[in-house]
């Protein structure tokens, strides 16, 4: 069994899956985040420096973004309507030609491949896969910024403050 997958299905297909896979990581953090809160406590006795995260897991969060900016930029300047062709279309109708909006057949332009290619629908899929690309840098930048949240300098604050509220209730 052979799959026959050609690089414009990739890149047609690209920035939705990108999308996909950063809502199930930021899915996946978020569960870490409040796991990480429970065990903590128990490592409150650490340095700061062993429970930091490395620099190296946030460039991590920004190679889905990186996939889908990547895939996006194929399908505007790579993928094509099959009429023109590769040589008589000019990218900027990906965002301004509503006249092949109802779908049309698409040409990869790098191999021009035209076998297997999925129709494509610009400008209305131009527009969508920007917006699966600002989806994605907005989710990076959920993950990364709350990625560095709840350390163990944090829970000491905590506690301390805790123990200020108590023992002025007490008072």
């Amino acid at each position: 069994m052979s799959l026959d997958i050609n690089p414009g299905l990739i890149a047609v297909f690209g920035p939705v899956l990108a999308l996909l896979f950063l809502i199930s990581l930021k899915i996946e953090s978020d569960t870490l985040l409040v796991a990480r809160e429970f065990v903590l406590g128990k490592m409150s006795h650490l340095e700061p420096g062993a429970t930091r995260p490395s620099r190296w897991v946030f460039l991590l969060f920004a190679v889905p973004c990186a996939t889908a900016l990547f895939m996006t930029v194929q399908f505007i300047l790579n993928i094509v309507p099959s009429k023109p062709g590769c040589t008589g279309y000019v990218w900027t109708r990906k965002f301004t030609d509503f006249s092949v909006q109802s779908g049309t057949p698409s040409t990869y332009c790098t191999h021009n491949l035209t076998d297997g290619m999925p129709w494509i629908y610009p400008p209305v899929q131009t527009y969508g896969y920007i917006a699966c690309l600002a989806a994605c840098f907005y989710l990076t930048y959920l993950i990364a910024s709350n990625w560095a949240k709840v350390r163990p300098s944090e829970v000491r604050e905590r506690e301390a403050s805790a123990r200020e509220a108590s023992e002025a209730a007490v008072a």
